[in-house]
Parts: structure tokens; sequence; C-alpha cells
């Protein structure tokens, strides 16, 4: 497969192209041809997101890679609005801007009658400072996808508690370039968030076995972010959820503490099982298996591992929101097949 940044489409191997399901939903812009497919240069999304506005809400993002995220959108034929803050030195050295500076980027946004897609351009720290002042309502009745991931959780699931707009977990605008370079995520890329995908996890323990299907809303988060909007009033409801987690540069015992903030609150009671993908430098793989085990049985829920999501690649696109489910295939054990 060719993938360059700057090329003018991107053709995928005949033994590839089974694997995509292309539709009218597709956020790219996508024709197939007779012995390829390819996305042509006209728009990167497609042709309903035309506006792009780009905002900081988090920590000061690189402005070469926003530059060149910028260039590469206008390139593909869309008009790309950049937040008045966004490339603004913080008050504090963590955060980008201001509260209010961020604040006032995200709201024109949503407000903008021009504006048909919002896409940050950096996670970091800063986002729940945000909660308190961000137009939930007019979000709502607009509709508009928000992207990001990582930091912008603690905004994805205040957007489900208020039942407002679209979160789609999507790689940063200022990492965009370096996500490209992988081939599995540029075909996750292509494929969109609306588009019905299907991965094999891997049961951390065999002792619930998935007998029956499993169904329910999914709910994609960072897991510090999750944990630390406990107590809150900007969770959405997990009754009957598929909670999907990812975490980056944690210690075990952190992420102990933040597992046990979701079982010690009622969190872990309420879903039906809970996902992983990528839990990026948060010491051995087998430390990390050990923990998920722990907490499957402590909780009695069915933990899975092995979902291309979080810090690392290959990075997939979800929409948070979704109906999915989980279910085994063929009676293999300990494998499962996640549906969206």
């Amino acid at each position: 497969m060719q993938i360059m940044w700057k090329t003018e489409s991107i053709s995928i191997d005949n033994e590839v192209e089974a694997c995509y399901l292309i539709n009218k939903q597709s956020p790219f812009s996508v024709v197939r041809t007779r012995n390829n497919m390819k996305r042509t240069i006209s728009t990167f999304f497609s042709e309903q997101y035309k506006t792009i506005g780009l905002v900081s809400p988090a920590s000061l993002p690189d402005a070469d890679e926003v530059q060149a995220t910028v260039s590469f959108l206008e390139a593909h034929g869309h008009r790309v609005i950049l937040g008045e803050h966004a490339l603004e030195t913080g008050t504090d050295p963590y955060c980008c801007s201001s509260i209010e500076g961020r604040v006032q980027d995200l709201n024109r946004m949503i407000s903008d009658s021009a504006v048909d897609l919002i896409y940050c351009t950096r996670g970091g720290y800063g986002s729940a400072q945000l909660l308190p002042f961000l137009d939930f309502e007019l979000l709502a009745k607009r509709g508009l996808p928000v992207l990001g991931y990582s930091d912008i959780s603690a905004i994805h699931l205040a957007m489900l508690s208020r039942r407002a707009g679209i979160p789609v977990v999507f790689p940063m605008a200022a990492g965009l370039r370096k996500a490209m370079e992988d081939d599995a995520t540029a075909q996750y890329l292509a494929s969109g968030w609306d588009v019905p995908q299907n991965w094999i996890l891997s049961q951390v323990s065999g002792e619930l076995r998935v007998r029956e299907p499993l169904t329910g809303t999914l709910i994609a988060s960072n897991l510090s972010l999750l944990a630390s909007l406990c107590g809150t009033p900007w969770l959405p409801s997990f009754e009957g959820a598929i909670l999907v987690l990812e975490d980056v540069g944690e210690k075990l015992r952190i992420l102990d503490r933040h597992l046990t903030q979701l079982m010690l609150c009622g969190i872990l009671s309420q879903v039906k099982a809970v996902v992983f993908g990528h839990l990026t430098d948060c010491q051995t793989k087998s430390g990390q298996l050990h923990l998920l085990r722990k907490f499957s049985s402590l909780t009695h829920k069915p933990f899975f591992h092995g979902l291309p999501f979080g810090h690392e690649a290959p990075r997939m696109i979800l929409r948070s929101g979704m109906q999915c489910s989980i279910c085994a295939p063929d009676g293999r054990k300990r494998k499962v097949s996640l549906s969206i």
C-alpha cells in the first residue's frame, strides 16, 4: 500500500480492498475503480465537512505541525479556521492560552454556522477546565463532530452526557502527519467513523466466557480522564455500556488507583464489558494483564484487550455513543469479535 503525505490519491492493493466498507457516510471522499480504490484529492473529509475549525482545548501544540495539517487540509479542498488562541502560550505552562481563551475559541466554532467540523490540535491537559462554560445546548442543535482523543475525552464524555454533537476518537491535528505514516492507521482513517467495522480481541481471563452477544453503547475514554471526572455532572450513563479505555505513561499502581475509583463509584458494575486499547509506556505487558485479570475477577465483568486505540500505532477511529456488540466467533477460547 502506498501512503504519502502530499500525494493526490491513496491506492490500496486488491487484497486489502475487501477490508473496506465504503458508503456515503464515510468521512472521506472515496471513489472505486475496477482495479483499485482511491481516495481522491477533492476533500480529505467528505464534502459535507467543507470548513474545519481547529482549536486547542488542552495543551499548546507544535505550531509547525499544526501548520502542516492546515496546509494539507487546504490542499484537499477544505477551508480551515484556526482558533484565535489555538497557538497562544498559556498562563499555565501546561495549558494552551487561558481558560477564557480556549472557551472563546471552542464556543466560536460551535456558533459559527460556516464551521462543519471541530478538530482538536492536541491533548495533554486542560479540557476539563472548559466544561462549565461550553455551549452544549447549541452544539446539540448543530450536531457537529468533535475530533480528538486523550485529554479531549473530557469533552467527549460531557458531549455524551448532554447528548450534544458527535464525539469522534481521531488522531490529533498536530499529529496527523505522523499518524498517516502508519499503513494500518491510514486504512482506519479511510474507513471513517460511521462505517461498520470489526476487530478481534483477546479476553484477559477465561473465567467469564462470552456465551451470548454483549450489546451496548460504546463509550471510549482515556482512563485517567474518566477517573478524574467521577463525582462530577459531566459523565454519561454507563448502564449497559461497552467501556473502551486507553492510557499513556502511567505506573501500574496509578492504573490500579483509577480502576479502583471506577469500581468504587459504580461505573464498572454498570457496564457489560471493558475493552482496553493501548496502555502505552505503562510498564510491562505482563503487569498490565495481571492488573486487568484482577479487576475482571473483582468486578465479575469480562475484560478484553487488543483494540488499536490510544497513543501508539495503529490508531483506529471510533465514534463514541454508537451501538456495538461483542461475541465469540466459532467458539474460540478467549477470542472475541467487537463489531460496530
